[in-house]
């Protein structure tokens, strides 16, 4: 009885396997794979090269012996590769604007008469002590600040020219188109950073009873020797006669060599009865005195 009831589990048990294979078969033929979703075709694209899938090549011809296959190959650029590649081309900069500072003022320096230098070390002897060439002077110096606003150039080639006026508003000579920055290669050019200040010589005078000022420009002076030559700084010295002036100043900002729009300033120089040298606003309308 009991090898009766294991011989009918056996069949069964045969039976269902093989109709489980049959199903099984059945069904793949139906349903055929999908291809995978992380080829590594797909994965180059991810990266941002897609490879097309290599063909073999097989000739129909067996005389041809030599065959060359050539696949395609699309590269296709990534959007942040595409966004570096932009950046190259700069658009428009905002505009670069300078102001004079409340710090314009009058200093006191040492001047050597020989070389036409300031000696901006304090001295607290007594004058009559120095050299001959040495005097004792002031020296108006204007301020400037470049604005640090977005998008301007972080750094411009600045010089400026200056036109002193008389009280009347009327041009004294000599126009100065080489100023001197006060620094100690006193530059005639100097290179402004963005949120910057810079002090620019206006005049000089003397400290006890000017009669005038002194206008002080740019000059170089070249000295030859055996082993070649040198080029020195030399600033011109310009007497101008009065008491009270109006001093006219144009910054000329250049971006390397492209020149920027020039920007005024005007300024009041009074020598008398304390000498007194402020910024002011734009000069009144023709036939309006200054007082």
């Amino acid at each position: 009885m009991n090898d009766r009831i294991g011989c009918a589990i056996l069949v069964i048990a045969i039976v269902a396997a093989v109709v489980r294979s049959i199903t099984i078969k059945e069904y793949e033929r139906q349903h055929p794979p999908l291809p995978s979703a992380s080829s590594p075709s797909q994965q180059l694209t991810q990266t941002g090269v897609s490879v097309a899938p290599h063909n073999e090549f097989k000739p129909t011809n067996a005389n041809t012996n030599t065959n060359t296959f050539q696949p395609t190959v699309n590269v296709s650029v990534p959007v942040n590769q595409v966004s570096h590649q932009r950046v190259g081309h700069r658009e428009p900069n905002a505009p670069s604007v300078f102001e004079a500072t409340d710090n314009t003022r009058i200093v006191t320096y040492g001047f050597d008469g020989q070389t036409g230098h300031l000696i901006r070390e304090p001295y607290y002897g007594r004058e009559e002590d120095l050299p001959d060439h040495i005097t004792i002077v002031n020296a108006a110096l204007a301020q400037f600040h470049y604005r640090h606003d977005a998008g301007v150039e972080p750094s411009l080639h600045v010089s400026a020219h200056l036109f002193a006026h008389d009280s009347d508003r009327k041009p004294l000579k000599p126009l100065l188109y080489h100023t001197v920055w006060d620094n100690q290669d006193l530059d005639r050019q100097i290179t402004f950073s963005a949120g910057k200040v810079h002090d620019l010589i206006v005049a000089l005078f003397r400290r006890v009873n000017p009669e005038g000022i002194v206008l002080y420009e740019y000059a170089t002076e070249t000295l030859s020797h055996d082993f070649g030559t040198d080029v020195l700084v030399r600033p011109k010295l310009h007497d101008v006669k009065g008491t009270d002036f109006f001093i006219k100043i144009e910054l000329t900002p250049k971006r390397w060599n492209d020149p920027l729009p020039k920007q005024t300033f005007w300024f009041r120089l009074t020598l008398e009865p304390e000498p007194e040298f402020v910024r002011i606003g734009a000069p009144a309308p023709a036939g309006v005195r200054f007082r």
